[in-house]
């Protein structure tokens, strides 16, 4: 079987190879226009690198947020403001005139490059927020993949030698002296050491405590009845003997706290918040973890016990000072007392043990507190501090009590 051929008919007036071989032509022309030309006309502009003498400064371009230095950001054409921003420096910010290209732009865009060169303003309110942002890390006892330590020192190092001038403010050597006392895991001791490698600094080493407390605890409990608090007696030849509570308090107890004391409620958390009492993760949860009371501030959790003091007359009920938790965890194993970290009384001092009671002067670095037990490590020293407003998921609540 033949099958009959089928001829183009010319195409107002004009012949079949003539306008097949136009309509190709022009084909060709808008594929070459689409891909060379109109990338670079709908998207003009270049591709900016730009960085900081800061490392992580936040980047604004025109005012919009575009992500933190060093970075790549594309930008488009024309007069464009570049700002800076990291706290405790001053914010630089830059007019840089940003051109484009329109051939082959998709292909070869037209790049550029801005810096900022930041001051710092206050050389030891920076130092106090980096050693906050450590202390809240240093709590962290279990990195993983997912979960890693930030290398927050390694950072500071970063600032600091764009910054020379902050190792002669008296607060950088109070800060250097803080650090041995915060090396509580593999993580935080590596980047204690690449801070000081980094400055060419030498950390000094965390003072010792020879023959503190040996303590026995005795073989019976109180009970408060009304609250089900078991405590367990503690006796040392160091310090006056009393009772430390053989759990963390629960969630139950201290929402009966705030149901009689609204100002603490968590309905109430902008209030505290706004006084410096608690942050905005005051009482939150995502999930039902644990049922002892966690997201909890010094202040809030000191007024607790100041609540609780109030309905025994007879017993003095407080947070346990260092001394205190570290005799019961010597008398009793540490066993017992370890798992969140617990608020202390005692402020966070870089010196001996047997100094924690001295009370010594705030230091010119915000003043922490103490937390104990989210470790096994052994309690020759502070493990862990957070400034008294913080709020967090591992942190909860032991008292202790001595008869009045």
């Amino acid at each position: 079987m033949f099958m009959k051929s089928t001829r183009l008919k010319p195409l107002f007036g004009i012949r079949p190879g003539i306008y097949i071989t136009a309509a190709a032509a022009l084909l060709i022309l808008l594929t070459l226009f689409l891909v060379l030309f109109l990338p670079g006309i709908l998207r003009h502009g270049s591709v900016m690198h730009i960085t900081t003498n800061a490392p992580g400064a936040a980047v604004y371009i025109d005012g919009t947020f575009v992500g933190s230095s060093p970075l790549e950001v594309f930008v488009s054409s024309g007069d464009r403001i570049i700002r800076g921003e990291k706290p405790f420096f001053h914010t630089q910010e830059k007019l840089v005139t940003v051109g484009g290209r329109i051939l082959f732009s998709w292909f070869f865009p037209r790049t550029s490059s801005a810096n900022l060169e930041l001051t710092v303003d206050d050389p030891a309110g920076y130092l106090s927020w980096r050693l906050q942002d450590l202390y809240q890390w240093s709590l962290v006892t279990n990195y993983t993949r997912t979960y890693r330590y930030p290398e927050i020192l390694a950072d500071t190092a970063r600032d600091i030698i764009s910054q020379r001038s902050m190792m002669d403010a008296p607060a950088f050597e109070e800060f250097i002296s803080f650090l041995p006392y915060l090396a509580g895991t593999s993580e935080t001791a590596d980047d204690i050491e690449a801070f000081s490698a980094m400055l060419n600094i030498s950390a000094a080493e965390p003072g010792t405590s020879e023959g503190i407390l040996k303590d026995a605890w005795f073989s019976t409990t109180l009970t408060l009845d009304a609250e089900e608090i078991e405590f367990i007696g503690i006796d040392s030849d160091e310090i006056e003997p009393f009772f430390i509570s053989a759990g963390l308090i629960s969630s139950d107890l201290f929402e009966r706290f705030t149901q009689e004391n609204p100002f603490w409620h968590r309905d109430n958390r902008d209030e505290l918040v706004s006084q410096g009492l608690a942050d905005d993760t005051y009482l939150y949860s995502s999930q039902n973890l644990t049922d002892r009371v966690i997201h909890v501030s010094f202040y809030a959790a000191q007024a607790f016990a100041a609540w609780l003091d109030e309905q025994y007359p007879g017993y003095d009920i407080s947070l346990p000072n260092a001394l205190q938790w570290e005799a019961a965890s010597l008398a009793v194993g540490e066993n017992q007392l370890y798992g969140l970290w617990q608020w202390t009384e005692s402020i966070f001092y870089p010196g001996m043990q047997d100094e924690y009671l001295k009370q010594p002067e705030l230091l010119t670095l915000s003043p922490h507190y103490l937390l104990k037990g989210g470790s096994s490590r052994e309690q020759s020293g502070p493990q862990a501090a957070l400034a008294p407003s913080v709020c967090s998921p591992v942190t909860g609540i032991r008292l202790v009590m001595t008869k009045e």
